[in-house]
């Protein structure tokens, strides 16, 4: 059996007890490291531009030898502001199943700076494909791309059948980081 005083000895040990301890700083809220603190973020600031909220569209953009280039638009579709930053994701795909063709676009050139799109203001990008005779590789028709928005994992397709190199390291197509 628990005796009072073993009782009273254990409650006071656990901070049950309602008596003050008579040490003014233990009664004090703790402190907080305001080095570890973080700001909360800027309401005013847009978020990033979700897959959902762009539309993409691709039209005949430059080229050079053994390549032809195309330029990728994306356009902020939603009623608010958004970012984007960096590089979308990029491969050929092919048949009803969007299986992918050869390697993901490599990625040339520096990261971006973060662009701020009002509703109805547009990025692009530009890709630049490999013929498939100079890349000298085994051609496959594509269906068209596969596009991810930077920092997404839900893609758009776009059709825009052509042939691309089956071989994952060869003929490698590649994407510019976004710009206005």
């Amino acid at each position: 059996m628990v005796s009072a005083a073993a009782l009273m000895l254990l409650l006071s040990a656990c901070g049950a007890s309602d008596e003050p301890s008579g040490d003014p700083a233990a009664a004090a809220a703790p402190s907080v490291d305001s080095s570890l603190a973080t700001a909360p973020p800027n309401p005013t600031e847009p978020g990033r531009c979700h897959t959902a909220d762009l539309t993409v569209i691709i039209t005949p953009g430059g080229g050079a030898a053994g390549h032809h280039g195309e330029k990728l638009t994306f356009t902020n579709a939603s009623a608010m502001p958004c970012t984007l930053e960096g590089f979308p994701g990029v491969s050929f795909v092919t048949g009803d199943d969007g299986a992918q063709v050869g390697a993901d676009f490599k990625r040339e050139g520096d990261k971006a700076e973060k662009i701020t799109l009002e509703p109805g203001q547009s990025a692009a990008t530009e890709l630049l494909l490999p013929d498939t005779g100079a890349a000298d590789c085994e051609a496959t028709e594509t269906r068209g791309f596969r596009i991810y928005p930077p920092d997404e994992t839900a893609a758009i397709f776009i059709s825009s059948p052509q042939q691309a190199c089956k071989e994952t390291d060869k003929g490698i197509a590649t994407v510019r980081p976004l710009a206005v």
